[in-house]
């Protein structure tokens, strides 16, 4: 479960900083994506590579956040194609 998840947080961490670059979003969303995206990201390095053991944090919205932006994205996307 443990390396799982180490996996799905930084792939989660990529496809937020990702999401910046898509059309659609407002300046402040882009820069809250790529903090977002960054944080998870460093959070999976920090587990994968650094921690030894112990307890660890299992945040679940990480996995539900970026899912939400790319479905947003990709309606902008197809909104802009419609009305072009």
């Amino acid at each position: 479960m443990f390396s799982w998840y180490v996996v799905a947080l930084m792939v989660s961490g990529l496809l937020m900083a990702g999401a910046a670059a898509l059309p659609g979003s407002k300046p402040l969303e882009r820069v809250a994506y790529v903090a977002l995206g960054i944080a998870m990201l460093g959070y999976g390095i920090y587990l994968g590579f650094v921690f030894d053991g112990g307890e660890y944090s299992i945040f679940f919205y990480v996995f539900v956040v970026p899912l939400l932006v790319l479905a947003r994205a990709f309606r902008a996307v197809t909104g802009r194609t419609e009305s072009a």
